[in-house]
């Protein structure tokens, strides 16, 4: 990267030379990647691409029907154009900071603040992991890290208006952070939230919003420039920190109902339990031992079926 970027001039020089590699990629796929292969019968080629549209149209049902896969969509389509679009920002907003403090021939250590960007991402996901040994819900930590991007982000743009240095490099380095703690954490939320059966082709799905936000970014980058570019990530990420609130609610009132159904369903099994014992005792006073059986075996039945309930009840309010 650092040769093509000297031998280019300009920091877009590893842009330029990374097509090659994606073909070399491409290319290795294609031949040593066997399960990627399509089938050389025309019937089993035809199942598959049946199988594939079937599967992206039923994905696609999966995402509308149910609000929680929905909002985590937007949530991770949000974040991830805000992060792609940071990476389109930051170099030229840093450049031109450093070229009005230190004068037009100063040049910006890229790389030193690419290394930093790296620490502050491995600091955040160190953070991430005490957060979760101190059973820190993790919708909860997601919820705190776009509001903190969105405010990073809103800080960044004054910081940039004001030529304050130190302001933009503090708004980038607390974005990062928070990078370092979005993908542990979205992580978990997609295995929670998202059916196995769909997984794959849903995550693709939720690409599609995110490349229209980052095109269309970088299209009208000119018109918009760095301080636009950056209001646009920072709404974005607004809208992020809504949607998960949302999914906050609808998870919490899931969970609500579960536990006042079980409590009800407890109840409903022990009064049972005590009429059919009151109702055994006042029958006969000493019982065959049919009923005896049947009455111990209700009991156990009963006395399962409440630890059950107990144990979904415990487990099911956050």
């Amino acid at each position: 990267a650092s040769v093509a970027a000297s031998s280019v001039g300009h920091p877009t020089g590893p842009f330029l030379v990374s097509p090659m590699f994606v073909a070399v990629a491409l290319l290795v796929t294609v031949l040593f990647w066997t399960e990627n292969k399509e089938a050389s019968e025309s019937d089993d080629g035809d199942g598959k691409q049946n199988d594939q549209k079937n599967s992206m149209g039923s994905a696609a049902s999966v995402i509308f029907s149910d609000p929680k896969i929905l909002l985590i969509g937007l949530v991770q389509s949000l974040f991830e154009g805000s992060m792609y679009i940071f990476v389109l920002v930051w170099p030229p907003a840093l450049s031109n900071t450093i070229k009005s403090y230190f004068g037009a021939e100063a040049l910006t250590p890229f790389g030193t603040i690419f290394s930093c960007f790296m620490a502050c991402c491995l600091l955040g996901s160190v953070l991430f992991g005490q957060l979760q040994k101190k059973a820190v819900n993790v919708k909860i930590i997601m919820t705190g890290i776009l509001m903190v991007s969105a405010v990073a982000f809103a800080w960044s743009v004054r910081a940039i208006q004001a030529d304050n240095l130190l302001g933009i490099v503090s708004a980038f380095f607390a974005f990062e952070m928070c990078v370092g703690i979005y993908f542990p954490s979205i992580g978990i939320i997609r295995s929670e939230l998202l059916p196995e059966s769909h997984r794959l082709t849903i995550t693709t799905l939720f690409a599609v919003p995110l490349n229209v936000l980052v095109v269309g970014v970088i299209s009208f980058q000119p018109l918009l420039g760095n301080i636009g570019s950056l209001v646009i990530a920072g709404v974005a990420m607004g809208f992020a920190a809504i949607c998960m609130i949302f999914l906050l609610r609808i998870i919490r009132k899931e969970n609500r109902e579960k536990a006042e159904k079980a409590v009800a369903n407890a109840v409903m099994v022990f009064k049972a339990s005590r009429k059919f014992k009151s109702s055994l005792s006042s029958t006969s006073s000493a019982p065959s031992p049919e009923r005896v059986s049947d009455f111990e075996r209700l009991s156990l039945e009963a006395e399962t079926m409440r630890w059950r309930q107990m144990s979904c009840i415990t487990g099911a309010v956050p």
